[in-house]
């Protein structure tokens, strides 16, 4: 595609209703020809009971999407035929037109490509299917215009009153809500009428999305935090002895030598011996098979020597006992440390650094697979490449190193790859700028992959799939969290506290925009949190490098920011928030101003006044526990026309203002600073400085419920042209 994101959802505002209503015939093909990206896959016909979809896709490492219509499911329930067609007709309607602007617009959909993407056309199936189904049973609706907005809102509140979460119930109802808003492309009994429900509302009911209009989470703080603290160890620390212990098993594996059945006899009843007659077991293998690679790696007797050995006498032993508690250590010594010392492992285990029966490649190697995954965390952290985009990467030539322009300037690093999303079949050479610790951990991830093409390839050699590396990011937090390590460590080393996170890939890249954008000199960020913060890395090396990745997000992303803020201070003075502060007045003002923005769809155009409005420059400053509603003609830091400078932010300044939920933080936090401080663990200068801190804001919490103003609500539901906030 070469318009960008901004140009083609202005373009989708502004068409008019195009397209004929869908009629499909047997020998219809399900693909249209401007669709086709994969020329070499086969392209099904409606008539078809199977429509394969490899035809969208032309990333070797996606996993291929296929649609069965039958009219029989596993369960004996019988659809009638007609309900197949309109499937058919519907998946058809997905795969080949445009989504119309208010699906674009919407906060659930993703930007990059005006088409739904294949397994996007496959879950919407699957939750069609499962309203069918209830609608049918509820209500005997037969056809999908039998469906009213009543009948969908029973659905909603069903699905909400259900033990599941919130993502599950989005992914139930968005759906539906999207098919509604295409319906005039289908004949009148596929038509879907228009929920009631608001699609960026909360309530009983409704669909809640994340505050900044993303359909994939920010990660939690507490999340990513440790999460990236061990990725990075992993990638600066760990890798230093478990690179070389795998090195140490490869080569003692591959000088193993051929001997007689006596010698490898002569070996067993010594090791045996000592292990009082126990004999440890691969725990690759689900049966209670003896780890015979490892005791090759101990014996220096290669692997089929020590196999017709135990297959002869493994009969006439009964007495040595399988156990699979027994380790495989290495015996090497562990350098790297974590916390305050404490080295990160015992020791190193024969398979968490080899399969055994293959000593290339990491995806039998425990250690290894974490070590991967790791790379891949801290590059889609620092690098702000999509996961189709990291997955693919090439091993021979993605890092690119750039020289700093100056003595004593920033080298920057450039990744280099293929842009897929919208793109021709074969994707285009794309390049998005990283900083040092993405490039350590792109070239460890080069050694791990070794001779593959690929940077992350998976088992079959191909790029590893999304499904796969999700699946071990989700192995590597429980790996982490369950190290018997955790013990002796601060809380604050648990990814997610006491309960499990679920991340997944597409996360990261957001995450990274929003949090450079949306913290105090956000720009810098990223630096200070890797002891960079001499570094001029917002301005000077983002900046200087301006390509892909995280950099072409900021301009859509600081108005998703500016949006989110104004969103949610909306939300909390409308409903009954307290207000203090010099600039009290004008954040009131602003929360009126940004009621439109609460919409489910907002044209560009309205977007970027309201936005761009005097009255309207509200920034949040957690740091600080305050709001700016900027106006630089009287701000004290040091920011520019348009916007402020949040990392020099001056207490007695009059753009200040706090709400009810600012001063709830900053509330728990004195209380928290107060109990530290009475710690008798806690130094005496730490201890008053504490104290200081706490008095301070309890002063400031006090100050705030005495001067807090709020908009009455009466006031509330006659803004903005009378429109009421339950409409």
């Amino acid at each position: 595609m070469s318009t960008s994101d901004a140009e083609w959802v202005e373009a989708l505002a502004e068409e008019v209703d195009a397209g004929e209503v869908v009629s499909l015939s047997p020998d219809t093909p399900a693909i249209e020809s401007h669709r086709i990206l994969n020329t070499a896959a086969a392209v099904p016909v409606a008539g078809d009971d199977r429509w394969d979809l490899s035809a969208l896709n032309q990333d070797p490492g996606v996993s291929p999407v296929a649609l069965v219509f039958t009219t029989t499911r596993a369960t004996g329930v019988v659809y009638h035929p007609e309900r197949i067609e309109t499937l058919k007709r519907i998946a058809y309607l997905l795969i080949n037109r445009r989504v119309p602007a208010t699906v674009a617009m919407a906060p659930d959909s993703k930007p990059g490509s005006p088409y739904v993407p294949a397994p996007s056309v496959y879950q919407t199936l699957r939750a069609l299917r499962r309203f069918m189904e209830w609608a049918e049973a509820i209500a005997e609706a037969e056809v999908l215009a039998d469906c009213t907005p009543a009948l969908m809102d029973q659905y909603a509140n069903a699905l909400a009153q259900r033990d599941i979460e919130d993502q599950s119930v989005r992914a139930s109802l968005y759906p539906l809500w999207r098919l509604s808003q295409m319906a005039k492309w289908l004949p009148s009994q596929d038509q879907l009428p228009v929920p009631s429900w608001k699609w960026d509302t909360p309530g009983t009911g409704r669909v809640q999305v994340d505050p900044d209009g993303s359909a994939f989470a920010v990660i939690d703080p507490e999340v990513l935090d440790p999460l990236l603290t061990w990725s990075l160890a992993y990638v600066r620390d760990f890798s230093r002895d478990l690179l070389p212990a795998r090195d140490l098993v490869r080569n003692r594996l591959a000088s193993a030598r051929p001997v007689s059945e006596e010698e490898v006899g002569a070996w067993m009843r010594d090791y045996l011996q000592q292990t009082g007659h126990r004999i440890p077991l691969d725990p690759q293998l689900p049966r209670p098979t003896p780890a015979l690679h490892y005791l090759s790696y101990l014996s220096g007797i290669d692997y089929t020597s020590l196999r017709v050995w135990w297959d002869t006498h493994r009969k006439r032993r009964p007495l040595i006992i399988r156990d699979r508690d027994l380790r495989c250590d290495l015996g090497v010594t562990v350098t790297a440390t974590l916390h305050d010392g404490l080295p990160w492992a015992d020791d190193i285990e024969f398979y968490d650094v080899s399969k055994g029966n293959q000593t290339r490649g990491v995806n039998g190697a425990r250690a290894l697979r974490h070590l991967q995954t790791a790379c891949f965390i801290v590059l889609a952290y620092l690098s702000g490449c999509r996961p189709q985009e990291l997955r693919t990467l090439e091993r021979e030539g993605c890092i690119i190193e750039v020289p700093a322009p100056e003595p004593g300037g920033i080298t920057g690093y450039l990744v280099r790859g293929t842009l897929r999303k919208g793109q021709e079949s074969g994707g285009t050479s794309e390049k998005w700028a990283t900083i040092k610790p993405g490039a350590d951990a792109a070239h460890l991830a080069s050694r791990l992959a070794e001779d593959s093409r690929w940077l992350f390839p998976g088992p079959d050699g191909k790029p590893i799939s999304t499904v796969r590396i999700n699946a071990r990011i989700d192995d590597f937090i429980k790996h982490v969290n369950n190290l018997p390590l955790q013990d002796r460590l601060p809380g604050a080393f648990r990814i997610g506290g006491d309960q499990e996170p679920d991340v997944t890939t597409r996360q990261f890249r957001r995450t990274a925009s929003w949090n450079i954008l949306n913290q105090p000199d956000g720009e810098f960020a990223l630096g200070n949190q890797y002891k960079q913060a001499s570094t001029t890395l917002g301005r000077d090396g983002y900046a200087s490098m301006r390509n892909a990745g995280v950099t072409k997000m900021m301009d859509a992303d600081a108005a998703a920011v500016h949006r989110a803020t104004l969103v949610s201070v909306s939300e909390a003075i409308l409903n009954g928030a307290g207000v203090s502060g010099p600039s009290a007045d004008r954040l009131i003002a602003a929360a009126q101003l940004a009621q439109p923005l609460r919409a489910v769809y907002v044209a560009p155009a309205a977007l970027a006044e309201i936005l761009s409005d005097a009255d309207a420059q509200v920034y949040d400053n957690p740091s600080q526990h305050s709001l700016c509603v900027y106006v630089p003609a009287r701000a004290k830091c040091a920011g520019t026309d348009d916007a402020p400078d949040r990392g020099s932010c001056v207490r007695n300044c009059t753009c200040h203002a706090r709400t009810d939920i600012q001063m709830d933080v900053l509330a728990k936090e004195a209380e928290r600073n107060r109990i530290e401080a009475e710690s008798p663990l806690t130094p005496e200068p730490l201890r008053v400085r504490l104290l200081q801190v706490a008095e301070q804001a309890e002063q400031d919490v006090d100050q705030h419920h005495r001067e807090r103003r709020s908009l009455p609500i009466v006031e509330v539901t006659n803004q903005a042209g009378g429109v009421s906030d339950g409409d």
